[in-house]
C-alpha cells in the first residue's frame, strides 16, 4: 500500500472476523533497528491513547502482533493518500475543500483534546475515500510539551524554523495544505527556504520570516478571490504567530466551516 516514516504499510485480511486492515512494520537495515523500535513503541503508544474513544477523522488502531521480531501495527483502513489525489490532478472546489478542512481540523482538536500534536500534517498523511478524510502516520507524534522530532521544514510554521517548540503547528501545517488545495501549490517550499541536503536554512531569521509573511499575503488574495473571505480569513487565522494563532475549537466556528454537518464519534 506504502510508506510511512518508519516502515511499509501493507494490507491484510483477519481471520476469523474477514474484516480488510492495514498493517505497518519496521523495514530497515540492522544499524536502524533500535531507533525504529523506539519509534514504533512510540507511535503504538500514541495511537493507543488516540483510539479510546476514538475519532473518526484519525486512523485507529485495531491492535498489534508480533512475529519473527517483527511488530506490526494493525489500523483501519482508509482511501488513498490525499498526495496521490493531488499527483493525480484532482481538484477540490472551495465547498470540496471546505469538507476537508473541516474533517483535518476536526481530528486536530481531537488530538489537542488528548494533549497530542501530529507534527507531520501534509497530503503524504492523510487518506482520502472520498468522503472521508483520515489523518495516519503518527510516528511523530509526540505528547504535548516533548520536544519536536525532526519534521518536514517547509510545512512548519516560523518559530519551530527558528528552533523553538511549538504548541499548536498542526494548525500551521493544515493552513499549508488548505494552499495545495484550493491553488494547487504550496505556501513556502524547500527551494524558497534554501534547504540544503542537511536541512541546513542559509536565510537569517528577518529575511526568512518577512519571506513567510509575504508568501501568506499574497497566498491569501488568491484564496479569497477564489474561495470567498471567509476561507482567507480561517487562512490568516491559522498563519498567525504562535501566541495568537487560532485553536481548532475557534478555527470550527469559522463561517467557511461552521455550515458544514459535524461528523459524530
Amino acid at each position: 500500500m506504502g510508506t510511512g516514516n518508519f516502515g511499509k504499510v501493507c494490507e491484510i485480511r483477519e481471520f476469523g472476523t474477514g474484516r480488510h486492515l492495514a498493517a505497518k512494520f519496521a523495514s530497515a537495515d540492522a544499524s536502524r533497528q533500535a531507533t525504529l523500535h523506539a519509534e514504533i513503541q512510540n507511535e503504538r503508544d500514541i495511537m493507543g491513547i488516540l483510539s479510546k474513544p476514538g475519532h473518526p477523522n484519525l486512523t485507529t488502531l485495531q491492535g498489534t502482533l508480533s512475529e519473527n521480531n517483527v511488530t506490526y501495527l494493525l489500523m483501519d483502513l482508509g482511501g488513498p493518500s490525499l498526495s496521490s489525489h493531488l499527483a493525480a490532478g484532482k481538484r477540490f472546489t472551495p465547498t470540496q475543500v471546505a469538507s476537508l478542512m473541516k474533517q483535518l481540523i476536526s481530528g486536530i482538536g481531537y488530538m489537542r483534546s488528548q494533549s497530542i500534536q501530529h507534527n507531520d500534517i501534509r497530503a503524504d498523511n492523510l487518506l482520502y475515500d472520498g468522503n472521508v478524510l483520515k489523518i495516519c502516520d503518527f510516528g511523530r507524534a509526540t505528547k504535548m510539551g516533548i520536544l519536536q522530532p525532526t519534521v518536514v521544514l517547509n510545512y512548519m510554521p516560523p518559530e519551530v524554523l527558528s528552533g523553538c517548540r511549538s504548541h499548536n503547528l498542526d494548525m500551521w501545517s493544515a493552513a499549508c495544505l488548505m494552499v495545495e488545495l484550493l491553488l494547487g501549490e504550496q505556501l513556502v517550499t524547500r527551494q524558497q527556504l534554501n534547504v540544503n541536503d542537511n536541512n541546513h536554512i542559509p536565510l537569517s531569521r528577518g529575511d526568512r520570516n518577512q519571506m513567510i509573511r509575504r508568501q501568506i499575503t499574497e497566498a491569501a488574495q488568491r484564496i479569497e478571490a477564489c474561495a470567498g473571505k471567509d476561507a482567507a480569513q480561517l487562512f490568516r487565522g491559522m498563519t498567525r504567530l504562535m501566541k495568537s494563532r487560532i485553536t481548532p475549537e475557534e478555527a470550527l466556528k469559522s463561517p467557511f466551516l461552521a455550515w458544514l454537518p459535524t461528523t459524530a464519534v
